[in-house]
């Protein structure tokens, strides 16, 4: 993602924040979709992560683990973006504490 575009997305998201008060959580990740983001599903989230479903489940809902978007009825998936991101996170604060 450019940081042009992402630019436009905060930009976006804090319009959002201004008029209704809270920034919703599919503010981004539809505006990221509908420029080309890539949307991972369950078992790719799995594979580059290396967490059980489970695990996955338990950090969204506890706010740890980036949380995922509803596809349709019964299909979630995760923006890459975020789930790099998430990845990014974790391994800086690993060599922060100094264990790598």
């Amino acid at each position: 993602m450019s940081n042009i575009f992402r630019f436009e997305l905060l930009h976006i998201a804090a319009d959002a924040k201004e008029r209704y008060g809270t920034m919703s959580n599919e503010v981004i990740p539809i505006l990221a979709v509908s420029a080309g983001e890539i949307i991972l599903r369950l078992p790719q989230v799995k594979s580059r992560t290396g967490l059980s479903r489970s695990s996955i489940y338990a950090g969204a809902k506890a706010g740890t683990f980036p949380t995922p978007i509803k596809l349709g009825e019964r299909a979630v998936g995760w923006m890459a973006s975020s789930i790099d991101a998430w990845m990014l996170t974790r391994l800086a604060t690993t060599q922060r504490k100094g264990v790598l």
